[in-house]
């Protein structure tokens, strides 16, 4: 990467604090998150790219990636797959190693981390497309 994008990266990451490990995600018993405000950044996450596979219950995207900074400040790349289940109006985030989420419109609050999580992907995804930037399995955190 060119020290330019990665000064940019870096700007996104310090514009959206996250602690990854204190996200709340499972694959059994997955938190559900009722909050409009989520919804809707899911749904902006969602218009950025095309489906990876849909049909007439879901469309599933797999290629977002949320940009992490390592404590020996190295850049990695989290995989984040994202399911939009028509039948039920609700969104599925996938978090690499970590589980998945679920957001469904509602009232309430607008968890800080899972905030964060979407506009930093959301706004990761937009400089990724801007930049034409390809990210290797050597930039993916595991």
């Amino acid at each position: 990467m060119l020290d330019e994008d990665v000064k940019e990266i870096l700007g996104i990451i310090k514009s959206y604090p996250l602690v990854i490990y204190k996200i709340d995600a499972n694959y059994i018993n997955p938190p559900t998150y009722e909050s409009d405000e989520l919804y809707n950044l899911a749904k902006e996450l969602e218009d950025l790219a095309y489906p990876t596979r849909e049909n007439d219950y879901a469309k599933i995207y797999y290629n977002f990636f949320c940009p992490v900074k390592l404590k020996n400040s190295i850049i990695r790349f989290i995989p984040i797959g994202l399911a939009y289940l028509k039948k039920y109006d609700t969104y599925e985030i996938f978090i690499n190693t970590r589980g998945k989420i679920e957001i469904k419109r509602g009232n309430k609050e607008a968890d800080k981390f899972i905030k964060n999580l979407l506009l930093r992907a959301i706004s990761f995804s937009k400089f990724q497309i801007n930049r034409g930037l390809i990210i290797t399995t050597d930039y993916i955190e595991r």
